[in-house]
């Protein structure tokens, strides 16, 4: 670690937020007080709030808003609340940006009452996010929209239908969910059968895609134009906005700190260090959401990379020495040509990784 400063310091830095966030939680943290407004207003009650819009999901049977900046007025008293989700039937017109008014029923999320269900509270609250509203009326009080954030809804909604318009229904479904990180439309069926198979991570938008995609753009536009600074600044451009467009999860937050190191160091003519650029992204997440710490995502998106730059090299160590051994004992017998010995090394090395 000596030749790593940086890496030593978010190691540090992610043991210390990992100790206050099990050790001290709300004493220390935000984010994990306990909701005002599940100590004030009974659940049930209807309620009068304000807030600003910042995500959308359009399903078949309602439409779901995101609000932040919450205002709620409850018998003549104001309650500020950081993050509500909004069930609107009615499916009203509005953009993402757009500050709303709206009158409806409050309800929170249920907890885990039995070890291993799903908790719903838990996974909200890492969001910043502690209750819901089923709306009867919604008014937009301020009509100025976020065109950046509201064009890359509509793209996205663009590309949807352009699936489902010209693909069988399952195939749309599948590919919906693989490149635009949206499930909601896929056969119950059909999401079963990825999962049983141990093949529902390919559904998800993970390190991996953006990877691809990023790196896929970076080097395109760099051999186009001949310059680092000008394909690194297209791709991470294109790999933030493609984020933002699909939504910010623990395994894409990953991904994209450590593409910013991988590029970053193309661009200054460094070393890139995969160990740093992952202890990094493991702090940055724990700052954005402490919460996630307690989720399996984030131990399967950063053990996954771990045992990649950890395990495999030592278990390619150790094939190497039982090749080379064994090679030593019978070499009477014909070499392979570097060529075979090149693609059997490369297979294993897949083999590994596919292990870890």
């Amino acid at each position: 670690m000596k030749n790593r400063p940086l890496c030593s310091v978010c190691l540090f830095l992610f043991l210390v937020v990992c100790i206050i966030i099990q050790a001290g939680r709300g004493s220390f943290i935000r984010k994990l007080h306990p909701s005002l407004l599940e100590g004030y207003v009974p659940e049930g009650e209807k309620i009068l709030l304000t807030g600003e819009i910042y995500k959308k999901e359009n399903r078949d049977t309602c439409q779901i808003l995101y609000l932040k900046h919450n205002s709620i007025k409850y018998q003549e008293q104001f309650i500020k609340e950081s993050g509500i989700i909004l069930y609107d039937e009615d499916k009203i017109k509005v953009h993402i940006g757009q500050k709303v008014k709206v009158e409806g029923e409050l309800s929170f999320f249920e907890p885990a009452y039995n070890p291993g269900n799903f908790d719903n509270k838990l996974y909200y609250e890492k969001q910043n996010i502690h209750a819901s509203v089923w709306v009867e009326v919604i008014s937009v009080t301020d009509p100025g929209k976020s065109v950046l954030l509201d064009g890359l809804y509509n793209l996205r909604q663009y590309f949807k239908d352009i699936f489902v318009e010209n693909m069988p229904k399952e195939d749309a479904a599948i590919l919906t969910a693989v490149i635009l990180g949206e499930k909601n439309g896929m056969d119950e069926e059909l999401r079963e059968l990825f999962k049983v198979n141990g093949i529902g991570h390919v559904l998800a938008i993970s390190g991996l895609h953006l990877s691809f995609i990023g790196i896929g753009i970076y080097k395109m536009i760099r051999r186009i134009t001949g310059s680092y600074s000008i394909g690194g600044t297209c791709g991470i451009l294109f790999l933030v906005l493609y984020i933002l467009m699909i939504g910010l999860t623990v395994s894409v937050v990953r991904a994209l700190v450590m593409f910013l190191f991988r590029v970053g160091a193309d661009m200054t003519g460094r070393h890139y260090d995969a160990s740093t650029a992952l202890s990094v992204a493991a702090v940055v997440v724990l700052l954005w959401r402490p919460f996630s710490l307690y989720d399996g995502g984030f131990w399967l998106s950063f053990g996954a990379v771990f045992a990649i730059l950890a395990v495999v090299p030592v278990l390619q160590d150790a094939f190497v020495r039982v090749s080379y051994s064994f090679q030593k004992q019978n070499a009477d017998g014909a070499a392979l040509s570097a060529y075979f010995e090149g693609i059997r090394e490369h297979m294993w090395q897949g083999i590994l990784q596919g292990l870890t």
